[in-house]
């Protein structure tokens, strides 16, 4: 018999749901972001503004509140030059320890850690993962090195994301 291990979130607990009002998100529509065969690693819960798919040239889809995004387009938000009106914050429970450990983005893992290395200490985890990206100091921070967002060439739609 195989015992089944839920995931674990950024402050070493059980992954939480990443609730949306609009409708389903995650990579499995479960409202899970979390899942290990998803090719754009949706495993950030971050609560959106609208201005969040403008500032990812997305156009203005209308979707706010909290969704499933990549690592990736974490880490392209925090390099692109525009406002940053676009993530309200991140729900660190609903976010996947996927998204700070092996396949990630620098700035994205570290901006995460920072955002939920407060909450870190109420966790029950005995060891604390945000700890070690907060202490490596091979990190850009936000606007410091503008780039191209990595997904600006995929077909600009909605279903992207969904």
């Amino acid at each position: 018999s195989f015992m089944v291990v839920a995931p674990e979130n950024v402050l070493g607990g059980e992954l939480q749901s990443c609730a949306h009002r609009d409708g389903p998100t995650g990579y499995l529509h479960d409202n899970m972001c979390h899942a290990p065969h998803d090719p754009n690693q949706r495993d950030v819960c971050v609560d959106i503004t609208e201005a969040f798919w403008p500032e990812c040239g997305q156009g203005a889809i209308g979707i706010s509140g909290k969704w499933c995004i990549s690592v990736h387009e974490l880490g392209d938000w925090l390099r692109g030059v525009h406002p940053h009106e676009g993530i309200a914050g991140i729900d660190c429970e609903a976010t996947s320890l996927d998204a700070i450990e092996g396949h990630g983005d620098m700035d994205a893992a570290r901006y995460i850690a920072e955002q939920c290395g407060e909450h870190a200490s109420a966790s029950h985890s005995s060891s604390n993962p945000l700890a070690a990206v907060l202490s490596n100091p091979g990190s850009l921070h936000m606007a410091d090195m503008p780039s191209e967002p990595r997904f600006a060439d995929l077909p600009k739609n909605e279903a992207y994301f969904l």
